[in-house]
């Protein structure tokens, strides 16, 4: 469904000039790169994320817009090799602000589809996902976004297959002319892959096991769960068209098995805009 109403956006995007062209690096640490249950050994990795991303814009009624980008990002890990991604995205959006009040807020439906290519020959994948959007300004230098999503995900294994269900809030703050501070809390319901050794009742509840080709002698593992993922971020503004970025996320599920796990993943980098 999502890839021929996004092949019908394209020639309204065509005729319009790109708005912005996105590129960022960074660097990264995950203090639980293969999910480990909560009091088994754990696993910290270290990773190089850069990406880049045209995005076009054009009036198609009062009120009403269409934006369309595409995406292109790679990861590189430290350790384990077999990790490393190449993903390639398009998203089409429509956005429609109602009003042109200061407080009148901006809806917006979104699809994306993309594909997920590993070194990992278990974890390729093509996705898809639907999104409601709002975002609201709340004073000059408060705004809210959130938002609703399902989103699916086929892998060359099933362990790898998702589908989720969520929604996330955030809150943006202009704390200063050249220093922007988020806040954001997201909720998951759906499938999580944990790895390591799983014990009986994870077994007997798993949607999918297989034996990792990434972490040897080690099983991959998928569930259902509920997650829990909190953000703080900073971006302070070098230049009009460079930013360095400081992201901290804490990544909690529960499968309500015998299976729970926590992560922090931290990154900073730089985004330039053109």
């Amino acid at each position: 469904m999502c890839i021929p109403l996004l092949l019908a956006l394209l020639p309204q995007a065509a005729r319009a000039a790109p708005v912005v062209t996105l590129a960022d690096i960074a660097i990264g640490n995950d203090d639980n790169i293969v999910s480990a249950r909560d009091g088994l050994p754990r696993s910290t990795e270290q990773f190089l994320h850069g990406g880049i991303a045209a995005a076009f814009s054009t009036p198609l009624d009062a009120g009403l817009s269409l934006r369309l980008q595409a995406r292109l990002d790679g990861r590189l890990h430290a350790r384990y090799e077999g990790l490393n991604e190449l993903d390639a995205g398009l998203e089409g959006q429509l956005l429609l602000r109602p009003g042109s009040g200061f407080y009148t807020p901006t809806l917006g439906l979104a699809m994306h589809i993309g594909s997920q290519q590993f070194q990992s020959d278990l974890r390729d994948s093509l996705e898809s996902q639907l999104r409601l959007t709002l975002r609201e300004a709340i004073t000059t230098r408060i705004s809210l976004r959130g938002e609703l999503f399902t989103s699916w995900r086929g892998s060359e294994s099933t362990v790898f297959d998702s589908h989720l269900k969520g929604g996330e809030l955030a809150l943006d703050w202009l704390a200063a002319p050249a220093l922007t501070l988020t806040l954001g809390y997201q909720y998951q319901a759906g499938d999580v892959v944990s790895i390591g050794r799983p014990g009986a009742s994870a077994r007997a509840n798993a949607r999918a096991l297989q034996m990792d080709d990434v972490f040897e002698g080690l099983t991959a593992l998928r569930f259902d769960a509920q997650t829990h993922i909190g953000l703080v971020a900073a971006s302070y503004a070098l230049t009009p068209a460079l930013a360095i970025d400081v992201q901290c996320r804490y990544v909690e599920s529960d499968s309500g098995f015998d299976t729970r796990y926590h992560r922090w993943i931290t990154s900073s980098g730089l985004v330039a805009r053109f």
